[in-house]
């Protein structure tokens, strides 16, 4: 009988627990790479249907011009208003013994009044394919009377822990992770533009600002246990805010927003009390434009693979209306009545589309769908490289199995001041340094390496 090696067995474990501390070490950084690296070079921003307006003029007449495509395709457009007062700019003053309990009833009294401006409004609608011009107005402005607009869609992004940034909060380190130039610029596919006008000027008469008319008579109605004797109300901004989706043209709101402040005097036991507060109202119109959009515009499917689109109807009624799907080559992909998808006989890219009839319109949207055989892994030509600066070399890359179809390729440069990579793989040395090279697969799975030392 052949005797227990105690230490061959203690090797051979200390060597299995290595080897899987190192798969587990490669899985992550593999990760790691995929989620950061592969996605900055991939990024290609959307464009805008019209030129993106630049000047204060140029801005006002895209708006306008938004909204008259509004009022020729007439989609559906709801209108109500709001009406808050801010409770943190609540001061109530005076001399009365009874300021105490007239400061609390103060407070008391802020939502009965707030929900008695709000039920003095009236809410209303414009139903899809009905005339719009009466209650979305163009916007009348007098280049004097602005005292500024601003036209935003850009925004940062950290390739590390994909935490959002404004443009105005920028810095070089991103504050949810702290990791240093990681926010990569980015951009919305909806403006959001602001026009700020002067509270005593022609346009702000001229454009359906709120401005508070009912909370004096309602202040008055409240009164129980107390006397207005005096009420006035500053306008002290307006603003008309505006969001577009830039990929159409199309006008998603249209607010116009009045901030004033308020100072009453009221007696209360015989005593005057001074109230002043800041109050907030909007006029709001929201637009919903008919249309057809799909769950996903884009799918890989693996051969006699399967998948389902679903599609979401804007219109009146979704339930009356009925999907047809169509595939521009059933070879490579096929569709049924429901939206489901099988893989066809053939490898390649096929369009799905599904499309809808509403009011003599017929809307689309579509999901491009590739069938491949996807790849399992990848190795580059060279994996240690040294180039002098200026000095260029093509590596390639190899996909795993050999009959994959998916053999697009993303590069990327871990630094391109030292070395930069084109889309085909070839590097050229930059400055003198040690900086790695990173191909992705196209579907983000796998990735390969080459390590480039560059001198002078």
């Amino acid at each position: 009988m052949k005797k227990f090696d105690w230490k061959d067995y203690i090797y051979k474990v200390v060597i299995v627990i290595l080897i899987s501390f190192f798969m587990i070490g490669v899985g992550f950084g593999a990760a790691e790479i995929l989620s950061i690296e592969g996605n900055e070079e991939i990024y290609t921003p959307a464009k805008s249907l019209s030129p993106v307006p630049d000047t204060h003029d140029e801005i006002i007449a895209y708006v306008n011009s938004c909204i008259k495509i509004a009022h020729e395709r007439m989609p559906k457009v709801d209108y109500s208003q709001s009406f808050d007062i801010d409770s943190n700019s609540l001061s109530v003053s005076g001399n009365g013994s009874g300021l105490p309990a007239f400061s609390a009833a103060v407070n008391h009294i802020i939502g009965p009044v707030k929900d008695a401006v709000e039920a003095s409004y009236e809410s209303t609608g414009i139903d899809f394919y009905s005339s719009n011009k009466s209650l979305v107005p163009l916007i009348k402005v007098n280049a004097d009377d602005i005292s500024g607009v601003t036209l935003s869609y850009e925004y940062y992004k950290c390739k590390m822990c994909n935490e959002s940034v404004s443009v105005q909060d920028f810095s070089d380190t991103c504050p949810a992770c702290s990791n240093k130039d990681t926010l990569k610029l980015r951009y919305n596919d909806v403006y959001t533009i602001e026009i700020f006008v002067k509270t005593e000027s022609e346009t702000f008469k001229n454009n359906p600002f709120p401005i508070s008319d009912d909370i004096k008579t309602i202040l008055q109605n409240e009164a129980k246990i107390y006397k207005l004797s005096k009420f006035a109300i500053k306008h002290d901004s307006a603003r008309i805010y505006v969001e577009i989706n830039r990929l159409t043209d199309k006008i998603n709101k249209l607010e116009f927003i009045t901030d004033s402040s308020v100072d009453t005097t009221i007696e209360y036991n015989d005593a005057p009390f001074e109230i002043s507060c800041k109050v907030n109202e909007k006029s709001k119109l929201n637009f919903t434009w008919p249309g057809v959009s799909l769950n996903t515009h884009k799918l890989a499917l693996e051969k006699k693979g399967t998948d389902v689109l679903k599609a979401t109807l804007s219109c009146d009624d979704p339930l009356l209306y009925e999907v047809t799907w169509t595939s521009s080559d059933e070879n490579i992909c096929e569709v049924d009545e429901e939206g489901y998808l099988t893989a066809g006989k053939e490898f390649g890219n096929a369009t799905i589309t599904a499309s809808f009839t509403f009011g003599d319109i017929t809307y689309t949207d579509s999901c491009d769908v590739r069938v491949c055989v996807p790849a399992e892994g990848m190795d580059l030509s060279k994996g240690k490289l040294k180039l002098k600066t200026g000095e260029t070399y093509q590596i390639f890359a190899k996909m795993k199995p050999k009959d994959t179809t998916d053999t697009l390729v993303f590069w990327h440069s871990e630094d391109k001041s030292i070395a930069t990579v084109d889309e085909e793989g070839k590097i050229t040395g930059v400055s003198e340094g040690v900086v790695v090279i990173y191909a992705i697969s196209n579907d983000g799975n796998y990735y390969s390496s080459c390590t480039v030392e560059v001198t002078e």
